[in-house]
């Protein structure tokens, strides 16, 4: 009975702790659950650029996409495009690729020479030049390569109680960037979001703004903040 219950224990642990190439892959792609979840669960057709060398196919066999391109196609066939930060790819020349109601999901690193004077406010403009609507605005903590934090940048009270009771500065430029945005909270939404070195941007084309898969239930979201205040 004791071996029984140890074996069924072992197995709980391996389904909510998995491990190998499967779940390092999913974790590289947690930007997925910042985007509207597609019909039947999967994307028909991604175009994925500025992924490190596997992650394309990778994303087929983990049944995130049923198709994965990293070059822009001519006609409009992709419903999902997604640009990495290792990507130069300006996104008014990737756009065409989408069809109706494709999503977007954009990486712009700030410590890049490309990026050093990009910004929220820039990245929006670029997507609405490029006929997208902005959809949301997330830092990503503590960067693309290791990311553990999507935070919302649409809503200054999240930022304040984010700073307040979870950020963690390790080194003395987070403990400065801390400082500069607790002072910028008084000063506006364009100065904080130009101290902010690693965001990403999710946009649509031709649709309307969509909750994403898992965090925009109203519901869920309310319960998830009060347990985290908790």
């Amino acid at each position: 009975m004791l071996s029984a219950l140890r074996d069924i224990s072992r197995k709980v642990w391996r389904r909510l702790h998995p491990t190998g190439p499967r779940s390092t892959v999913l974790r590289q792609c947690d930007w997925r659950f910042l985007l509207p979840t597609p019909p039947g669960g999967m994307f028909e057709h991604m175009v994925l650029l500025g992924a490190p060398e596997g992650l394309a196919e990778a994303i087929v066999r983990a049944e995130i996409a049923r198709r994965v391109s990293e070059q822009v196609p001519r006609d409009r066939c992709a419903d999902a495009l997604i640009i990495l930060h290792r990507s130069n790819a300006a996104v008014t020349s990737c756009a065409g690729c989408l069809r109706p109601e494709g999503v977007v999901y954009w990486e712009i690193d700030r410590r890049r020479p490309l990026r050093a004077l990009a910004s929220v406010g820039w990245g929006f403009r670029a997507l609405r030049s490029a006929g997208l609507s902005p959809t949301s605005a997330y830092w990503v903590r503590p960067g693309f390569r290791n990311a553990q934090v999507y935070l919302p940048l649409g809503d200054d009270s999240v930022l304040r109680w984010y700073l307040r009771n979870l950020y963690t500065a390790t080194t003395l430029g987070g403990r400065c960037l801390e400082i500069l945005l607790r002072l910028s909270s008084a000063l506006g939404a364009r100065l904080r979001e130009s101290l902010i070195p690693a965001f990403a941007l999710t946009a649509a084309y031709r649709a309307e703004k969509k909750a994403p898969s898992i965090l925009g239930h109203s519901d869920l979201r309310r319960d998830l903040w009060r347990s985290v205040r908790r």
